[in-house]
C-alpha cells in the first residue's frame, strides 16, 4: 500500500491522524519542560509548592 494507493477519506484520516500524534507530542513535551522548570525554580528556591494567600 503506498500513499498514490489511497482514497481521498483514507488520505484526510491519514492526515488527521499524524497532525493529531504530533500535538499530542508537542503537548507531552511541553508539560515536561513545565514540570521541569517548575521543579528548577523549586530548588533554587524562587518558587513554592503552596499558593499565595489570596
Amino acid at each position: 500500500m503506498s500513499i498514490a494507493d489511497l482514497t481521498h477519506a483514507e488520505y484526510i484520516f491519514l492526515a488527521y491522524g499524524v497532525t493529531f500524534v504530533v500535538l499530542a507530542l508537542v503537548v507531552v513535551q511541553s508539560w515536561q519542560s513545565f514540570r521541569a522548570a517548575r521543579c528548577a525554580l523549586q530548588d533554587a528556591g524562587l518558587a513554592s509548592d503552596k499558593k499565595a494567600p489570596e
